[in-house]
């Protein structure tokens, strides 16, 4: 591998949290020796920043979290970055999936509460991260992302020709829906924000993903790695594979790294 590499850049779901939502004590092990060995350690994710605190581990809490796929970078609370869909956007498009698609569970994410048009499992009206409401009211907002949950998701892509503009759509590998994201917002362009502030580049990073959402990320590194587990374009895209997320493949690259 290039040597040094000074940043590893994680997905969390199907990559390095295991089948139960945690961290196994391997992986929290190696994360920590790759921090007191004095590199960095940045996490990049399609989850908003109120589920991914409770899912790590102390030394994790401190450190940057590309949110929503690249739409946000946060750390200790703050905003350091935002890739917006821009205000004004969706007043067209959300009003048309809502009245032409009324099975489809849209949602819009605003100041990290998630608007939905009516409840999905264990997302109800009583929650205070979520909000069932008309869609139509809000969609005029800037905002990370908008979800389109539907098991008719070719039917629905047609309600999106054309895109409102400065947006793209990026599907799931593993699950019924899609999303709607500002059109440079990504994992890519969100951990370069760091890197240039850091006086690093791409050659100094080793990424790991599983999903789409993470194939950009993969290629653009210095080393891309897929887990065992992963979709077959992160397969594809990787330039290595390594152990699944219940067998600790983090952690074995993190290791191997911190050894040579």
């Amino acid at each position: 591998m290039p040597s040094p590499l000074t940043v590893a850049v994680s997905d969390l779901d199907d990559t390095l949290l295991r089948s139960d939502g945690c961290i196994s004590p391997r992986c929290e092990e190696a994360i920590g020796a790759w921090l007191h060995d004095g590199r960095r350690f940045v996490i990049a994710t399609g989850r908003p920043p109120r589920s991914i605190g409770e899912r790590l581990p102390s030394i994790l809490q401190g450190v940057p979290w590309i949110c929503y796929n690249g739409a946000e970078i946060r750390q200790d609370g703050r905003v350091l970055y935002r890739n917006f869909i821009p205000e004004g956007a969706l007043v067209e498009l959300v009003p048309r999936v809502l009245d032409e698609f009324p099975d489809t569970i849209v949602g819009i994410e605003l100041d990290d509460v998630l608007w939905l048009n009516r409840p999905r499992e264990r997302q109800t009206s009583y929650h205070p991260r979520y909000r069932i409401a008309d869609l139509r009211e809000v969609s005029h907002h800037a905002t990370a992302k908008v979800l389109f949950f539907s098991e008719r998701l070719e039917e629905l892509l047609g309600a999106f020709d054309p895109l409102p503009p400065s947006t793209r759509l990026m599907a799931s590998g593993r699950y019924p829906f899609f999303q709607l994201m500002a059109e440079s917002a990504d994992k890519v362009h969100a951990l370069s924000y760091l890197l240039d502030g850091w006086r690093r580049s791409l050659d100094d990073v080793v990424a790991f993903g599983d999903d789409i959402n993470d194939v950009d990320l993969l290629r653009a590194s210095a080393v891309g790695i897929a887990v065992a587990n992963a979709f077959p374009g992160a397969l594809a895209a990787a330039d290595r594979v390594t152990a699944s997320n219940e067998d600790d493949g983090v952690a074995q690259v993190l290791e191997e790294l911190l050894a040579e």
